[in-house]
């Protein structure tokens, strides 16, 4: 606290005070001053008679260099109680003899220099030295060291004396200083008290502004800048609102536009004034922005008009968020009159609000009928359940997906809908009300049931039609197969399905370049139709015809299509037609060949018959020719089967004994068939007669004869 600040009667006794101890301190040091300066005239008075009378003798030792008197004028010296040490030098200042006194020492040089008496104080003594002269010629010096106790003591008391005088200005001081101590203390607590209360009201009314999302400063009528917050502080590029203090607008960033602000400023405090606006401008760091500016003069307590004070606030947000919002209420409301969906609007009490003109027309209301009416009325009764527990789940803040309803129109008709509801909230983020968006989908149930009728349909036709059908994958496996699959091949879908199109297939079905190994590869294919054998479920081979189709392409499918059907029927059919064309065109060939051969045989049977007559019954040729005839016979029998099987021969019907026929050809059987087979009779001797041509009925039995001994695959055995 400065002097000014103390009181009057403070400052007169602490002055008091002051100058007594000031005065006490001054008489002390003067005496003391005054007895150091008496008392070393005395001593120095002292030191300068003893020299003066013993310096003849020293000279006169010195000049008869006589060293026992030197030594008695020295003891004599010591003798003196003031004197502590004594000295002798030569012509040069150099020591004669050993003493204990360095400073006596370095004495000598001195002496003979100055050519007088020379005089040294020190703390506790006085060294003191003249020169010794023979005939006016310096021929050495002596010194003496005295002590100056007792001017030491005399100073200690006259000090003593002052102490005592200054204890007591100080005790009086102390007592003086202690009363104004506790009379400046008083005043400097109230003064601390009020100047920390002012400035704790000036550091909270800065830390409001400063806490306040407002720029708020204040200039005087020179328009010179006496304050702002930190805010304020930052817009104008200064790190704190002090530095603010002092400036014009001139300096500040927005310098340009310094007169324009300066003319409002004057306006408004010559007219004692406020304004408040609300404008677009561009900031120093080049962004734009809207700000709420509020001025407003400032008053002293006469009510003079002393300066300006001024506000804005940035309200760029709000004005993009009120644009936002208006931008997206008008989309709302272009949206809730043109979109195609019904849009409802109702209260918690589930009453609507506002509907648009979509709703009023799917369910044939009019706007105004809507309004106010309760949900339930258009909701049907077998939904109203599953409707209660959705609007406690949207109350509950749960989320509702989107679900379908039935709702009755004013005509009583039933309607198929698709709704999503959901919760509005105001602007507090608080729900207000329910949305509910409505799709028609009486269309799409139309389709949807369409599609079930051409499932059914197609299901029909693939799980009891003739055909199979199947899915191959990219990597050639079977992912689908119709059940008619169990019925054509005895494997259960379960079982047919993952296995791989060759699997089944027969090994020469499936050899490398064939259909079935390209189609391990279905992508490649386009399309493709072979007939194949599958192995059956029992083990046995079907026949199968196949047509794949590449429907990889098509999304709903993703496959390789293949439809398959048992030929294996036809395949047999058409292998005994293949047979009987053989037969047939055997047939026609044997007719050919056994009618030629038949004309030959009737010659050579004539001849052979002629020949016979001609020769005897004892002739040796005679047996020969009967057997040429015979063989003759047979061929011609031979020759009339051929015909037969061609459809052009002629048969001898007539009584037959089977054992004689049997006996007859057993030779020829036996030639017939393999050696190791060997033919047994067991005959009935009393068999019927049956009618038949002799000739096709040895066929027959050389065909059982040989079939049998097939049969037997090479091994040994017996025909009975």
């Amino acid at each position: 606290m400065s002097w000014q600040k103390w009181s009057p009667t403070t400052r007169f006794m602490l002055l008091i005070s002051l100058t007594v101890i000031g005065l006490i301190v001054l008489l002390t040091t003067l005496n003391t001053q005054r007895a150091i300066s008496s008392y070393r005239k005395e001593v120095e008075k002292q030191a300068a008679l003893m020299l003066s009378g013993h310096s003849l003798a020293a000279s006169e030792i010195y000049r008869t260099n006589d060293d026992s008197r030197l030594d008695l004028l020295t003891e004599n010296l010591r003798h003196n109680a003031k004197v502590q040490a004594v000295r002798f030098y030569d012509e040069t200042g150099a020591v004669t003899e050993v003493t204990s006194s360095p400073a006596l020492r370095a004495l000598g040089p001195k002496i003979i220099a100055t050519n007088s008496i020379v005089y040294v104080w020190q703390a506790d003594s006085l060294l003191a030295g003249c020169p010794l002269r023979d005939d006016g010629q310096i021929v050495g010096g002596i010194s003496l060291e005295l002590a100056t106790t007792e001017m030491r003591e005399q100073i200690t008391a006259v000090r003593q004396q002052g102490f005592q005088l200054a204890f007591i200005a100080i005790v009086i001081g102390i007592g003086v200083t202690w009363f104004a101590n506790r009379q400046l203390d008083k005043e400097l607590n109230k003064r601390q008290a009020v100047e920390q209360a002012l400035h704790d009201s000036r550091r909270m009314l800065q830390r409001v502004l400063d806490t306040v999302p407002v720029r708020v400063f204040w200039k005087d009528r020179n328009h010179i800048y006496q304050g702002c917050n930190q805010h304020f502080a930052a817009d104008t590029a200064v790190a704190h609102p002090r530095e603010i203090v002092g400036k014009r607008d001139e300096v500040l960033p927005w310098g340009s536009r310094a007169a324009y602000f300066h003319e409002i400023d004057g306006r408004l405090m010559e007219t004692d004034t406020t304004s408040h606006t609300v404008n677009h401008y561009k900031l120093p760091n080049g962004k734009h922005a809207w700000l709420d500016t509020y001025m407003a003069p400032l008053h002293d307590d006469t009510g003079q008009v002393i300066g300006i004070l001024g506000t804005y606030l940035d309200i760029t947000e709000q004005r993009q968020a009120e644009e936002s919002l208006r931008k997206t209420q008008q989309r709302y409301q272009s949206l809730f009159s043109h979109t195609t969906n019904a849009v409802f609007l109702f209260d918690f009490n589930f009453v609507f609000l506002d509907v648009n003109q979509q709703a009023a027309d799917l369910l044939g209301y009019t706007l105004d009928e809507l309004v106010n009416m309760p949900v339930d009325r258009i909701i049907a009764p077998g939904d109203m359940d599953d409707s209660q527990n959705q609007r406690q789940a949207l109350l509950d803040g749960r989320p509702i997906p989107a679900y379908e309803r039935w709702l009755i129109c004013k005509d009583g008709q039933l309607v198929p809908v698709e709704i999503n509801v959901s919760l509005v909230y105001d602007e507090n983020g608080d729900p207000s009300h329910i949305q509910s968006i409505v799709h028609d989908i009486s269309d799409r149930k139309q389709a949807e049931q369409t599609l079930r009728n051409s499932e059914r349909r197609f299901r029909a036709l693939i799980e009891n039609g003739y055909d199979t059908v199947a899915l191959v994958n990219k990597d050639g496996t079977i992912t689908y197969t119709s059940p008619v699959t169990t019925r054509l091949l005895g494997y259960t879908v379960e079982e047919y399905v993952g296995h791989a199109i060759g699997d089944l297939v027969h090994p020469a079905d499936k050899e490398p370049g064939s259909i079935v190994d390209k189609l391990r590869h279905p992508t490649q294919i386009e399309s493709a139709a072979y007939t194949v054998r599958v192995r059956h479920q029992d083990g046995s081979w079907r026949w199968v015809e196949a047509i794949a189709t590449n429907m990889f392409a098509d999304p709903s499918v993703g496959a390789m299509v293949i439809n398959f059907r048992d030929v294996t029927a036809r395949q047999e059919a058409e292998e005994a037609l293949r047979q009987t064309q053989k037969l047939e065109s055997l047939g026609i060939m044997s007719g050919g060949i056994a009618h030629d051969f038949n004309n030959l045989l009737t010659a050579m049977l004539a001849q052979s018959s002629l020949l016979q007559t001609k020769i005897a019954v004892t002739d040796p040729a005679r047996k020969h020719v009967d057997r040429i005839v015979k063989a003759a016979d047979r061929a011609a029998n031979l020759t009339q089967q051929l015909l037969a099987y061609s459809g052009r021969g002629q048969f001898d019907v007539q009584p037959i004994n089977l054992n004689q026929v049997i006996e007859d050809n057993l030779h020829l059987f036996e030639v017939a068939i393999p050696k190791n087979v060997q033919v047994a009779l067991q005959l009935t001797p009393t068999l019927p007669l049956v009618e038949g041509d002799p000739g096709q009925i040895q066929q027959v039995v050389m065909n059982l004869i040989i079939n049998a001994a097939e049969a037997m695959n090479g091994r040994n055995g017996r025909i009975h």
